[in-house]
């Protein structure tokens, strides 16, 4: 049973640990984006925002 448990236990950190890479990714998207905002045109903004959110949501349903 302490195998399984570890096991586990490894697996948690490593979903964490990749979460947390993924939350940087992210964030640092958005930095980019947010910088490049007024050089963009309305059709790429909204797309940029539709991607952006469709990421996050996925993002979401990983740590669930």
């Amino acid at each position: 049973k302490d195998y399984s448990v570890n096991r586990r236990d490894e697996a948690i950190q490593k979903i964490k640990l990749a979460l947390e890479k993924l939350d940087r990714h992210i964030d640092a998207l958005e930095a980019r984006i947010d910088n490049n905002w007024d050089n963009l045109n309305a059709v790429a903004r909204d797309k940029i925002r539709a991607n952006l959110k469709a990421l996050q949501k996925q993002r979401i349903r990983v740590a669930e």
